[in-house]
């Protein structure tokens, strides 16, 4: 299973990361429990802002407690990160004839795209999250927002 993460710089930190951790311990524990996924479970990260930071730390609980969890930065800059280690592994997708003003749009596009599940924070209809949300809802995927969950 792909998931793939996404959040306006504001938010609730303290609500969310009780949602985020109770979320992605049910997702983890269901997904293995079933074997769906081959043991394996990705959390895709831009690593650009508050939210991907927040959901880094999150998702490195998660993986604390279950070894098939692999946290992956996905690049919007070819050999642009100085936080690598801060993950299992990086990518970057296939965009490099993409104009730089449009690398994050794409490569949130990218995420979305092989991604199983889009979790979100957006409780505005502005911004890259929001754009992100709305391209995943095109795209037909499973979306979480935790800005409407409870």
């Amino acid at each position: 299973m792909t998931i793939s993460f996404f959040g306006h710089a504001k938010y609730d930190y303290s609500a969310c990361k009780e949602k985020l951790t109770r979320y992605l311990g049910e997702i983890v524990r269901r997904e293995l429990e079933n074997n769906a996924y081959a043991g394996e479970i990705k959390f895709l990260i831009g690593g650009y802002g508050n939210f991907d930071y927040f959901a880094l730390n999150v998702c490195k609980f998660i993986k604390s407690n279950n070894e098939s969890v692999r946290t992956v930065k996905v690049l919007a800059y070819y050999g642009k990160s100085s936080d690598l280690e801060s993950y299992d592994d990086s990518i970057y997708p296939p965009i490099e004839s993409v104009p730089k003003k449009l690398a994050i749009i794409k490569r949130n596009e990218f995420m979305i795209d092989v991604s199983d599940l889009v979790i979100v924070y957006v409780d505005h209809d502005w911004g890259g999250a929001y754009n992100a949300v709305k391209y995943a809802e095109k795209r037909g995927k499973k979306i979480i927002n935790l800005a409407i969950v409870d």
